[in-house]
């Protein structure tokens, strides 16, 4: 194995998620989890809907990930593929952050009205779906919302939260976005657990280091030039010294 597949292998194996921010007064939040997913290596690229966009605006989110923010269905980048097709093609997580009971509703009764929800019905098969909702106590107790709930998981999405404490509506309960710390540190899981890059790396390694010692053995020793890989969301330094 040369160290040119190595470099091959890290270069494609940064994981890319899809952040759905939906209209929520939390949305302060997602621009915090955004930071802290692409911190950890991760792809991300923001899906705002419609009602995100009267509580925060793409800017913040284009500068933090470097991306490009998906503000509307009709908005298309270069090429000639749909960008909410792509996006959903390529997504390895999609995260939505907060949801709203409206956009439980609509995902669960499969409604695709807008960029987010059509990434969501389009979605790769392979892709995971992790929900941090967000929305006043009684919304997220009531009947409808805990059914689509149910609906949602039965197709396979997680949930993380959400967690009690003092709503921005005046009222105490349950009903916050779950801890933004927590939230990225759940997607990481989900994505490493459907990987083996990282195993893949080490196996490497080992194949690099066994030519290597066997070269030592027959007087040929032959050093490579020197190379460094920081893997942060594989928690992986690589160091050759040359």
């Amino acid at each position: 194995m040369s160290f040119s597949a190595l470099r091959s292998i890290i270069r494609n194996m940064s994981k890319q998620i899809v952040l759905g921010v939906t209209g929520s007064i939390a949305d302060y939040k997602a621009v915090d989890l955004a930071s802290q997913l692409t911190k950890a290596g991760w792809v991300v690229d923001v899906v705002l809907t419609a009602d995100a966009q009267q509580f925060i605006t793409p800017l913040a989110f284009k500068t933090l990930t470097r991306r490009p923010v998906v503000t509307d269905l009709y908005a298309e980048d270069e090429g000639w593929k749909p960008t909410h097709i792509r996006l959903a093609d390529e997504a390895d997580l999609l995260l939505i952050a907060p949801a709203t009971a409206n956009n439980l509703a609509k995902l669960a009764s499969g409604l695709a009205n807008d960029a987010l929800t059509c990434i969501a019905l389009a979605l790769n098969p392979n892709a995971k779906v992790l929900i941090a909702p967000a929305m006043n106590g009684k919304m997220w107790l009531h009947p409808a919302t805990q059914a689509n709930v149910k609906v949602l998981e039965g197709r396979g999405a997680e949930f993380i939260g959400p967690e009690e404490g003092m709503l921005s509506c005046g009222y105490e309960g349950i009903g916050r976005l779950w801890n933004v710390e927590q939230i990225a540190e759940k997607a990481s899981d989900l994505l490493l657990a459907a990987s083996d890059w990282c195993d893949e790396i080490v196996r490497t390694i080992g194949r690099l280091f066994s030519s290597a010692l066997a070269t030592i053995g027959t007087g040929r020793w032959s050093t490579p030039p020197a190379v460094f890989f920081s893997v942060a969301a594989c928690g992986t330094q690589l160091w050759f010294a040359g």
